[in-house]
């Protein structure tokens, strides 16, 4: 009985190490800045992007957004440097309904940015 408990011990002792470096290499390469980033595209043939940080920012917002068709064809790109200045979060929307057909099926990636670090997102598919 002693040798069983002693092996279940060191099958859960060798677990919860695992885990424990699993979360630790997870935090490295997490931003110190950036806490979450979100891109949505409505049924209106809007994009909406959202942008939070952990601390307020000198300057937060959407460098740019490309809109692509389900098969990865880019439909529309542009740079838009839309920032806010001394806020931890930022949403700004575009209107694309001059580049959405109907009938297609549509996703968008948006490029961010807060005081210096960068993230990319990218929206779930929609078809209008």
């Amino acid at each position: 009985m002693k040798k069983i408990n002693k092996a279940l011990l060191a099958v859960f002792l060798m677990i919860l190490m695992i885990c424990v470096i699993s979360t630790a290499a997870a935090e490295r390469r997490a931003s110190s800045i950036i806490s979450r980033t979100t891109v949505e595209l409505s049924g209106n043939k809007t994009a909406m992007f959202n942008i939070l940080a952990k601390i307020d920012c000198k300057k937060i917002g959407v460098v740019s957004y490309t809109l692509y068709l389900k098969n990865g064809t880019a439909v529309k790109s542009e740079t838009i440097d839309d920032y806010g200045t001394d806020y931890h979060m930022y949403t700004t929307t575009v209107n694309l309904s001059d580049y959405i057909e109907d009938g297609k099926t549509y996703y968008v990636t948006a490029n961010f940015y807060a005081d210096g670090e960068t993230a990319t997102t990218t929206s779930g598919t929609r078809t209008f």
